[in-house]
């Protein structure tokens, strides 16, 4: 069978250690014992991606563990003034594994918020301990029952008690659930021998099933599949079924041991029942009612309880050993800090799991962040050398500077070059004047022995800026002065290339900084829009919690009202018939007197 399948039919049992079991094989998986020796495991739970069992025992404490067997904290149940915490008879996880309710023996029912690692409400009104918990359909209730019978209906949002129902024997209850069909139908079994069935809107009972059983009913429960099936087992080694639509039994299967706790498969065709001998037997609905594989002495004492891996997609399948399982959460040290799916909505760590997955897909666009000032770190491109940056055609084309001040492009640079002048051809005299071009790009004329003097443009007009010229000689020029323009001309077409490429350096360095800043603002948007859905979802369900809770109290305040006009109508015509005896008397009494 592959680890998928494994996964599917894992059961966590316990008495005085927890045991995962692969239930069609009857294969052992896992042991582990995350409370004190000798203590018995009363409850153990899975969380809602099965990555996390939480248990809690006699000694008081609630423990939550990986799946592996590695134990990842414990919530403080005990008091600052008891030595001894008292023990914990029950657990009930909420829908998203995000709040945790325990109670037990201090009458009380404590509402535990696994993200913010506090405890948020305290629920009281039981006098006696608490035997069991569940929460609603929606997770807006929370039921407890105890041992003296009573069955309170808390509502989370404002922590008042909004039904209380229970038998008025004072019998034990030992179990109650909400149908995960009808959001109000909740059932109840316990040491009366019957199986209850109210209506926790208007906290009527809807149907009891009396004498089903010969003794205590430990353990009932809603089939996931089937909103009009119900099974509850019992110390009289029997499993009764009804039908809710005829509410009826329609099926009684007898077994060899008294049993003391059951669960259903999420395929609602498997069945596991756990005995007071350490025995568990798996059943097949669809089959006979013989049990279909059987686990002898699973334990060395009575199985306390029973629960099967939730349901998952198929893309989040989990497994126990064999398979791909998620990695275990860190151990905490106080409070546990619930493990995330692919999917969940874990919350306690969205902004550095969003921060991680923008920074990994930065990396993956080939973006590395920079921890200085942005630009600062940029690698530059190579210094281009030889033809590339120099080209040295003559004819090349600079811009026309003006004669007064520096050219703009070239401002805080240091680069000058110095023409020596070139001795005049045989022939020509010595005292003939020459021309010249300074490295800026002046024209000068003077003698063999005069210095480069700056010249005026002859024409206003063209000293405009970027205006592009080539340099002639004059027709009166000698091949040494045509020689020297040409030099001049190099060199500074040289200069101007230089400067260019500094100046395309410079953009480039500023295009890839503002990309850094672009991805920096993307990542930060990101992590505030995951914070800013998660509060908007915490408030939408609030709201709506509210709303449900607001609509239930205008029902119930609608069902006295019409009481109470019911009642005034009927004294009213009480009244007027009496009126009208009177006046008859009266009449009566006036003829004859």
């Amino acid at each position: 069978m592959d680890s998928s399948s494994q996964g599917e039919y894992t059961i966590a049992s316990c008495a005085n250690e927890i045991k995962l079991w692969h239930v069609p094989t009857s294969q052992e998986i896992k042991s582990f014992a995350p409370h004190k020796s000798g203590s018995t495991i009363n409850c153990v739970r899975w969380n809602h991606n099965n990555q996390v069992l939480v248990s809690c025992a006699d000694d008081g404490d609630v423990i939550l563990s990986h799946q592996t067997g590695r134990c990842l904290g414990h919530l403080p149940t005990g008091t600052a003034t008891s030595s001894l915490p008292p023990a914990v008879n029950t657990l009930a996880f909420s829908s998203g594994s995000r709040y945790l309710c325990s109670g037990g023996a201090s009458e009380v029912v404590d509402v535990w918020d696994l993200k913010k690692k506090e405890k948020t409400r305290t629920f009281a009104g039981h006098n006696g301990s608490i035997t069991a918990l569940v929460f609603g359909k929606s997770d807006a209730r929370v039921a407890s029952a105890s041992d003296s019978g009573s069955i309170i209906v808390h509502s989370v949002v404002t922590g008042t008690a909004v039904c209380n129902i229970g038998n008025q024997q004072g019998f034990a209850v030992r179990d109650v659930k909400y149908s995960p069909h009808r959001s109000a139908l909740l059932a109840s079994s316990g040491d009366d021998k019957c199986v209850s069935l109210w209506d926790t809107n208007t906290s009527t009972l809807i149907k009891d099933f009396p004498r089903v059983h010969h003794e205590s009913v430990r353990k009932v429960g809603f089939s996931p599949v089937s909103n009009s099936l119900l099974a509850s087992v019992s110390l009289d080694k029997r499993i009764v079924f009804y039908d809710l639509n005829h509410k009826r039994t329609v099926k009684q299967m007898l077994t060899d041991y008294s049993l003391t706790c059951f669960d259903f498969h999420s395929d609602g065709v498997t069945l596991a029942v756990g005995s007071d001998k350490g025995h568990i037997l798996s059943y097949d609905l669809r089959k006979s009612d013989q049990p279909c594989s059987k686990l002898t002495n699973a334990h060395s004492s009575a199985v306390m309880c029973l629960h099967f891996m939730r349901p998952l997609s198929k893309g989040r399948r989990q497994s126990v050993d064999g398979a791909a399982a998620a990695p275990a959460p860190q151990a905490s040290s106080s409070l546990f800090t619930p493990v995330k799916s692919a999917s969940s909505s874990d919350p306690i760590s969205s902004s550095s799991a969003s921060s991680s997955s923008s920074a990994a897909a930065a990396a993956a666009a080939g973006f590395t962040p920079h921890a200085s000032l942005p630009g600062s770190d940029l690698p530059l491109p190579p210094p281009v050398t030889g033809r590339e940056s120099l080209p040295m055609s003559f004819s090349t084309p600079i811009p026309r500077r003006s004669s007064v001040g520096p050219d703009p492009a070239s401002a805080g640079s240091t680069h000058t070059a110095t023409l020596t002048p070139v001795t005049p051809a045989a022939g020509t005299p010595a005292t003939a004047p020459y021309t010249a071009y300074t490295a800026e790009g002046q024209r000068a004329t003077g003698g063999p022995h005069s210095s480069f003097a700056s010249a005026t443009p002859a024409d206003p007009a063209s000293s405009s800026a970027n205006t592009p010229r080539s340099f002639t000689t004059p027709s009166t020029s000698t091949p040494g002065e045509a020689f020297n323009v040409r030099l001049a001309t190099a060199t500074m077409s040289a200069g101007g290339a230089a400067r260019r490429e500094g100046h395309r350096v410079h953009q480039e360095d500023g295009a890839a900084a503002a990309a850094v800043i672009n991805i920096s603002a993307d990542m930060i948007r990101g992590v505030v829009r995951d914070e800013v859905g998660s509060v908007r979802a915490g408030f939408k369900e609030d709201i709506n919690n509210l709303h449900l809770e607001l609509i239930r109290q205008f029902h119930l305040q609608q069902l006295e009202l019409r009481g109470m006009l019911e009642s005034f109508s009927d004294k009213y015509e009480g009244l007027v018939d009496e009126v009208k005896t009177l006046r008859k008397e009266y009449e009566q009494l006036r003829h004859t007197y």
